[in-house]
């Protein structure tokens, strides 16, 4: 009797927690889609998804949008895959053309990041704006109050380009520069 008594608590034990929970639950690093060898996540599809509607918030996320842009991606996963079979990835050119999307982006992010700093710190005040007005009147079709707001936003942006630049000239008194501008003539003539 104790073994029936045991063997009914187990069971109910093992049909409660099977209740309990919604179903079987997914690692967030397991695949949704394969292609191959390449693996995305759900997390992955989900991420893409997501940088697709905000480039484009007019998609509609229906269940036909969505099925075309699994193909998408799994077209684009073949295409890589096939590239890189031919090793496109590590010619020359490729390589270069990598470098500089990388510096671009570095530089980019560097200078957004700089601006929001500088942004922080850099006001326009009521008597500058008048005084730019003043200097500029026949530019604006407005009384100054109209135009405070374009006059605000043009001077520190002016402001904001001086800080930059005197920051990256901190940037190039602080570097050891050299330039051979002998070899440099010689080898572009």
């Amino acid at each position: 009797m104790l073994k029936k008594k045991i063997k009914f608590v187990v069971l109910w034990g093992v049909l409660f927690s099977l209740l309990a929970c919604d179903g079987p639950k997914e690692s967030p690093s397991a695949g949704v889609i394969q292609v191959n060898d390449a693996v995305i996540t759900l997390a992955e599809f989900t991420g893409q998804l997501t940088q697709e509607v905000n480039v484009d918030p007019g998609l509609d996320l229906s269940a036909e949008s969505r099925d075309a842009f699994v193909d998408y991606l799994i077209q684009r996963e073949l295409l890589i895959q096939e590239a890189m079979r031919l090793e496109l990835d590590r010619q020359t050119e490729f390589i270069h053309s990598i470098q500089r999307h990388w510096q671009s982006t570095l530089i980019r992010n560097l200078l957004a990041l700089k601006n929001k700093e500088l942004g922080e710190q850099v006001l326009v005040t009521r008597e500058e704006a008048q005084a730019y007005y003043a200097e500029n009147k026949p530019q604006f079709d407005a009384p100054f109050e109209s135009a405070r707001s374009r006059i605000v936003r043009r001077l520190k942006r002016e402001k904001m380009e001086a800080a930059v630049a005197r920051w990256i000239q901190s940037l190039k008194d602080a570097a050891r520069i050299r330039v051979d501008q002998e070899r440099i003539r010689a080898g572009a003539g």
